[in-house]
């Protein structure tokens, strides 16, 4: 049986939310005790709450809507770099190139294999504290690391934080961004503006960087099917299989 790995957190009413989006809930519908026969609930969440997937529609109105974006870009066999140890538990860690710049040629590889980019930064371990600023301090990335993701290839970032970019608690954006100087949202406005795609809220990356002889992970990034929508939920997943031959355009590192 191959090995599967969720990279899922768990949908809970106390699951943290990007401030200002709607708030998680569940309630029965249809219930045992009332003798309804069977059990239904009724849902109340935003399309980026959890785990979840942004498509360019999300901040281009014009932009791929979540229905629109094909199938076999979200399964694929993903590079996974790990800076983990540069970010330890630093709030609000501003990642720079010089900062991934040693990992070019993996970046440069996955630009030429399925065009998926996985960035472990750890903060992962952060998401139990729920409701608390903790999380929302986590580590981003400026546009030059966004420009140079664009260059070489990526079609889909993924991160096991809230945002790749700097998420703001302060009432307002214009303070944020004269205090840190830069674009607050450089890394959407460069993967969703050239058509690509983010994925939000991963966690257990750790556990596809372990490589096992004549074995490859595949990552499975499958959205509801939602019309005319900027983003979704998402249950990401990957499974180890054997290994694919490896051609001049399909080399990936995991």
């Amino acid at each position: 049986m191959a090995k599967i790995v969720d990279l899922t957190h768990t949908l809970e009413s106390d699951i943290h939310i990007y401030p200002d989006d709607p708030k998680f809930s569940s309630k029965p519908a249809f219930e045992f005790p009332r003798g309804d026969g069977c059990r239904v609930h009724a849902l109340r969440l935003g399309t980026h709450t959890g785990t979840h997937i942004d498509a360019p529609y999300h901040f281009y109105k014009d932009g791929k809507k979540i229905d629109e974006v094909p199938l076999e870009w979200l399964i694929g066999r993903p590079v996974v770099i790990d800076i983990s140890s540069l970010v330890g538990v630093r709030d609000r860690f501003r990642v720079e190139w010089e900062h991934l710049e040693e990992y070019e040629e993996e970046i440069r590889k996955a630009g030429q294999g399925d065009r998926i980019l996985l960035i472990r930064t750890g903060w992962d371990t952060q998401f139990s504290w729920t409701r608390s600023q903790g999380y929302l301090l986590h580590p981003y990335f400026t546009g030059d690391v966004a420009a140079k993701l664009v260059e070489h290839g990526i079609r889909i970032l993924g991160v096991d934080a809230l945002s790749p970019d700097r998420t703001s608690i302060e009432p307002v954006w214009g303070e944020d961004t004269e205090r840190y100087g830069d674009d607050p949202w450089a890394l959407h406005h460069a993967i969703l503006g050239s058509g690509g795609l983010i994925v939000e809220n991963l966690t257990n990356l750790q556990e596809i960087m372990k490589e096992t002889p004549g074995k490859e992970w595949v990552v499975n990034f499958i959205p509801l099917k939602l019309g005319g929508l900027d983003g979704s939920p998402i249950r990401a997943y990957a499974v180890q299989q054997v290994s694919a031959p490896v051609g001049p355009t399909t080399a990936f590192l995991c």
